[in-house]
C-alpha cells in the first residue's frame, strides 16, 4: 500500500500516526541543511502523546509500515454499527417551542 495524505502507518518508534501532511520543509539549519518530513497526529503513542503533531524526518519516513488509509478505518467502523452519518443536534431543552414541535413532528412514530 502506498503511502498518502489519510495513511494511517506505525513508525519505527511504535507509534501509529494519521499523515496529515507529506514532504514537508523546514527552517535552514546552520549547516545549510533543510530537513524534510512528513507530518501527522499521533492516535497511539508508544514514545508520544496521542492527539499530538508528529514529524517523521527523511529518511526514515519511508521506514514506515502503511497500516491501512483513513477511508478504509471508517468503513470499517459503519460495518460495525458506529454511525457516522447522523448530525448532532441541540437538546430539546435548547430548543425554541416551534423548534420543539417541528422536531416531534418529524420524528418515527
Amino acid at each position: 500500500m502506498q503511502k498518502q495524505i489519510g495513511s494511517i502507518v506505525v513508525t519505527e518508534s511504535g507509534n501509529v500516526i494519521l499523515l496529515t501532511a507529506m514532504d514537508c520543509q523546514g527552517d535552514m539549519q546552520g549547516n545549510g541543511v533543510v530537513p524534510v518530513y512528513d507530518f501527522g497526529i499521533v492516535l497511539r503513542g508508544a514514545t508520544a502523546e496521542p492527539g499530538t503533531g508528529a514529524r517523521i524526518p527523511y529518511p526514515g519516513s519511508n521506514n514506515v509500515r502503511v497500516v491501512l488509509h483513513m477511508s478504509q478505518a471508517l468503513q470499517l467502523l459503519e460495518q460495525s454499527g458506529v454511525d457516522l452519518k447522523t448530525c448532532p443536534e441541540k437538546p430539546l431543552s435548547q430548543l425554541a417551542v416551534v423548534e420543539r414541535l417541528e422536531r416531534l413532528e418529524k420524528a418515527p412514530r
